[in-house]
């Protein structure tokens, strides 16, 4: 477990420092040059790792079916098609969507905010993009998008990302309706009356039953999963942990500020608030979490802006300690949870 640590600690450190080091550059080679660098201290140990990631053999079958593979989304079947075609080696799965997923965050995020994404984005995607590889691509696009809506209110922009990152997962075809939403200015007591309504509806109420059972859900492409083992109760253990991920949305809520940011931010904390809340009841609903984990990236970026400092110290402690509880509890042996660890690259298979 120590090589474990070490490298995707190592990950944290020197990617963190490189795109700071983007922050402080003052001129357009440096700062490609570490760009780059921070792209490849995250891209290498994703590209090169072997069995890790609970899903990491499930896309190699889906590589080798035609039949598995032509029930995706039709960008990631063109990648696994020309994998095919081309008769690469079966690794080439994670070097291009490992690429594609680190790519964007690296040279798409305005250098200004680039060093508190690329921390954000390793404490809360980096691990589980090991897993979810289709919805971490998605992902990416989407944060990108919306970290360029966010300085220049164009909602094309949002548009394009989320239709583009929908070729890899229909998933992000969930923020088109929220963009009718974004530019509305919500107030905060409005915004947390609802909140503990709907909480109470689905913590001690049947609107989780209504929503599995309702024709919409059952004809989406989650409908199947109504039917099977993920349809379960999901363990939380003491809830302490929940708790403290849903405290900094629920402080962003609660501490408003004069930025022309905050309407937008009650909105996204409430939306992963009840997507965390969701994930609680029924295991299923932990892809829905997956769906707006970009969510507190953003978060994040929205905090530094406003400069308080105490608030992100908290909500970096937060997501560290959840980090490294991440890494010793996500063991591969399990065929469970993420699956990241102890980690092994194809230079070290057996």
């Amino acid at each position: 477990m120590l090589y474990t640590y070490l490298v995707y600690v190592s990950v944290l450190i020197f990617s963190s420092i490189c795109a700071y080091c983007v922050s402080r550059s003052r001129n357009y080679k440096t700062e490609f040059f570490f760009r780059m660098a921070t792209f490849l201290c995250m891209f290498l140990p994703a590209a090169l790792r072997y069995g890790i990631g609970t899903d990491y053999f499930n896309y190699i079958d889906v590589l080798n079916s035609r039949i598995l593979n032509s029930n995706i989304e039709w960008a990631y079947r063109m990648m696994n098609d020309i994998i095919r075609y081309l008769n690469l080696d079966t690794q080439w799965i994670f070097i291009i969507s490992s690429f594609l997923i680190y790519i964007p965050i690296c040279f798409l995020v305005k250098k200004d905010k680039i060093f508190i994404y690329v921390l954000f984005f390793i404490l809360l995607v980096y691990l589980r993009s090991y897993n979810i590889i289709r919805q971490a691509i998605a992902i990416s696009f989407v944060l990108c998008a919306f970290s360029h809506y966010i300085e220049n209110r164009k909602s094309i922009v949002l548009i394009f990302g989320a239709l583009l990152a929908s070729t890899f997962h229909f998933s992000a075809l969930l923020i088109l309706p929220l963009i009718l939403f974004l530019k509305i200015r919500f107030n905060k007591s409005f915004i947390l009356i609802f909140l503990v309504i709907l909480m109470v509806l689905v913590i001690n109420g049947n609107l989780i039953y209504l929503i599995f059972t309702s024709d919409i859900f059952l004809n989406s492409g989650y409908g199947n999963y109504a039917f099977s083992e993920y349809n379960r109760e999901t363990e939380v253990g003491s809830g302490l942990g929940i708790l403290l991920q849903l405290a900094v949305p629920f402080i962003v809520i609660i501490n408003k500020k004069n930025n022309e940011n905050y309407s937008m931010m009650i909105l996204l904390s409430s939306i992963y608030i009840l997507a965390k809340v969701f994930s609680t009841q029924i295991y299923i609903f932990n892809r829905l979490l997956d769906a707006v984990i970009f969510i507190p990236v953003l978060l994040a970026g929205y905090i530094f802006e406003c400069k308080n400092r105490k608030l992100l110290l908290l909500f970096f402690c937060i997501c560290l300690l959840n980090y490294l509880l991440s890494i010793n509890i996500g063991q591969s042996s399990k065929y469970s949870g993420i699956g990241v660890s102890p980690y092994v690259s194809i230079f070290d298979k057996n």
